[in-house]
């Protein structure tokens, strides 16, 4: 019996670190694509950045810390984490964005309807996600553009 539970428990500690390092590798892959967000206008850098913090947190301690200490993107997800929410520009911006992306990339380079349907209703899933999060302040300085 001891021997079923020790194999258990091994699983178990298996499967949390590739559990770990999935989630490490998608903050990674969302904050590659939220800093190139930052100078491409096509993707919504917010949204990317808050991806990548809800990662680390799950997989790595040292690069949420990091992350969240950083000048550019730290006040973001701060604002985020403490509910105070996110700017009215920046909203509107991520939202759209992100459809312009989904809309061009749906005309021009999908050819399947279930997954151009399916884009569409993560789409409106996440518009409305963003929508509800509460709206800073447009006088507090926006940690990604600095306006």
């Amino acid at each position: 019996m001891k021997r079923i539970t020790n194999l258990v428990q091994e699983s178990v500690s298996v499967l949390s670190k590739i559990k770990k390092g999935a989630y490490f590798i998608v903050g990674t892959l969302a904050l590659v694509l939220g800093v190139i967000g930052a100078f491409l206008p096509v993707l919504p850098t917010t949204p990317l950045i808050l991806l990548a913090a809800w990662c680390y947190i799950r997989s790595s301690k040292k690069f949420y810390e990091w992350l969240i200490n950083d000048e550019r993107f730290g006040k973001t997800i701060e604002d985020y984490h403490e509910g105070r929410g996110i700017k009215k520009n920046t909203k509107v911006k991520a939202i759209g964005m992100m459809w312009l992306t989904i809309s061009v990339s749906s005309y021009f380079f999908i050819t399947s309807t279930e997954l151009i349907a399916f884009l569409y209703m993560i789409a409106i899933t996440v518009s409305v996600y963003i929508y509800r999060q509460p709206t800073l302040d447009e006088d507090t300085p926006d940690a990604v553009t600095g306006e």
